[in-house]
């Protein structure tokens, strides 16, 4: 009996973001609970045998996803630059952090197009200061300098994480490689430790980024922050009121 992965909580985050209801996201707090033995994605793995279940069990929760939508479990391949092949007519993201792993995967209805969408997990607690210069901008680094230890350490992983998410959220949109200080992004702090969701704002000088509009948000799972990120064309932004 396969165990119930579909994570509500988060599919209405991303349906907030601008994904109408035709969205599936499901999750794995351990990986070693997903039977990956026997799955056809193995043919796709080509990377180190020690990251292979990581692998697998992604694109076992993204097919789950594919199937909520009434869409068949096909296998996904990767592309020339290591991004996830999705099925015609369907976006998706996937991502993992240690034993965790979570996939998303959306149907855009045809006056969403063009549309992207992204997701990323990271543990809390490993952007260490010293690597601040190479993935955060001046004023990210002013932010973090003014909040507590333990904020400054949830939102300097937030903040990483929602980069990663806005990137995968852009790829097909433009196959452009965008570096970390390319982007600045303004989050509030939380008010409490245990604060879950809240939304960011992005800054950018980017001309390819330039005709979407992008809604990104952190949700907390203890000491895992979830990211998310939906990019819709800002014409059609505009129609629906975002």
């Amino acid at each position: 009996m396969t165990t119930d992965t579909r994570f509500p909580e988060l599919e209405q985050q991303f349906i907030v973001a601008g994904c109408d209801r035709l969205i599936a996201v499901h999750w794995a707090l351990d990986i070693e609970t997903v039977d990956s033995q026997s799955h056809n994605d193995m043919k796709f793995y080509t990377g180190n045998t020690a990251r292979r279940q990581e692998f697998i069990v992604g694109r076992i929760l993204a097919q789950r996803g594919l199937v909520n939508l009434k869409q068949l479990p096909t296998p996904i391949a990767c592309g020339i630059d290591r991004e996830p092949l999705w099925p015609e007519g369907v976006m998706g993201s996937m991502t993992h952090t240690g034993k965790f792993a979570a996939a998303v995967v959306w149907l855009p209805k045809t006056g969403q197009h063009p549309a992207g969408i992204g997701i990323d997990a990271e543990q809390c607690g490993r952007r260490n200061p010293a690597i601040w210069p190479t993935v955060f901008t001046t004023p990210e680094i002013e932010y973090l300098n003014q909040q507590s230890p333990l904020v400054r350490d949830q939102m300097a992983t937030c903040l990483f994480s929602a980069k990663e998410a806005v990137y995968k959220a852009q790829f097909p949109l433009t196959r452009r490689f965008i570096e970390f200080e390319e982007i600045t992004l303004r989050i509030p702090a939380p008010t409490t430790v245990d604060c879950r969701t809240d939304w960011l704002r992005i800054e950018h000088d980017i001309k390819e980024l330039d005709p979407f509009h992008f809604s990104v948000f952190y949700y907390y799972l203890g000491t895992i922050v979830v990211t998310g990120a939906v990019a819709l064309a800002k014409s059609n932004s505009l129609q629906n009121g975002s």
